[in-house]
C-alpha cells in the first residue's frame, strides 16, 4: 500500500499560476451554464493564433482565394464543426470524464478534496501541463468522475474544444468553480528514480468539488 503524509495543497502557487495561463489566456467569455451562440465563439475564434494558421494554409495553396473567399470557408467549416461538438457534448450526461494530475509527496490523493475544473471527455487526453515527475512530486493521479451537464461551463468548454490547435487533442470538459463530481476511480501511479511505475486504482463513490 502507499503511505501517505498529511494533505497539503495539491500545487504550488507557481504551478497553479502557469496552469491558468496555459488555459485561460485565449478566451476571454465568462462561466455560465448556458451553451454560446456559433457567433460568439466564432468571433473569438477569428482572434485566435489557430485561426491565422489555418488561414495562412489556404493561402498557401495553389488555388487563388480572395481574403472574403477564405474566411468564408474557415467559417462554413467550423461552423459545422461547432454543431457537431455541441451536439456531441450535449449527449454525455452520465458519462465519465478524467482528471490527471501531479501531487507532492505528503498529498493524500485519495481524500484531496477539490479536483480542479479542467477535464477531459477521453482518458487518452487527459495530460498534466507542467512538469515531470520529481521526488517532491512523485504521484501521478488519475481522477475518473461522473459528467453531470448541470455543472458544465459551456463558453470554457466549448472555446477549449473549438480551439484550432488543441481542441481536438484535448477534448476538454470544463466545470463551473466549487460544484460537485462524483468520483468513481482513482489511479495512482508512483515513481521513484530507480523503480518502474507501480499503479494502484482505488474504486470509490465520493463526491468532490471542482
Amino acid at each position: 500500500m502507499i503511505k501517505l503524509k498529511s494533505l497539503l495543497p495539491e500545487l504550488t502557487q507557481k504551478q497553479k499560476e502557469l496552469k491558468r495561463d496555459y488555459l485561460f489566456r485565449r478566451t476571454r467569455l465568462k462561466s455560465s451554464n448556458t451553451i454560446p451562440s456559433w457567433n460568439n465563439i466564432w468571433n473569438d475564434l477569428k482572434n485566435s493564433d489557430g485561426y491565422k494558421n489555418e488561414y495562412d494554409a489556404w493561402a498557401e495553396l495553389p488555388d487563388e482565394y480572395t481574403d472574403e473567399e477564405i474566411e468564408q470557408k474557415i467559417y462554413n467549416e467550423q461552423e459545422i464543426r461547432y454543431e457537431d461538438i455541441v451536439g456531441e457534448y450535449e449527449s454525455l450526461n452520465g458519462d465519465l470524464c478524467w482528471r490527471r494530475m501531479t501531487l507532492h509527496s505528503s498529498v493524500n490523493p485519495i481524500t484531496l478534496p477539490k479536483l480542479g475544473i479542467f477535464w477531459a471527455t477521453a482518458e487518452s487526453a487527459a495530460a498534466t501541463h507542467w512538469g515531470k515527475f520529481s521526488p517532491e512530486y512523485p504521484f501521478l493521479v488519475t481522477y475518473e468522475g461522473v459528467i453531470d451537464l448541470s455543472i458544465v461551463d459551456w463558453p470554457g468548454t466549448l472555446y477549449a474544444r473549438m480551439s484550432l490547435e488543441t481542441g481536438d487533442i484535448e477534448k476538454e470538459i470544463r466545470f463551473l468553480n466549487n460544484s460537485r463530481i462524483l468520483i468513481k476511480r482513482v489511479k495512482i501511479s508512483v515513481r521513484t528514480p530507480i523503480n518502474k511505475p507501480q499503479d494502484e486504482i482505488y474504486e470509490i463513490n465520493d463526491w468532490r468539488r471542482v
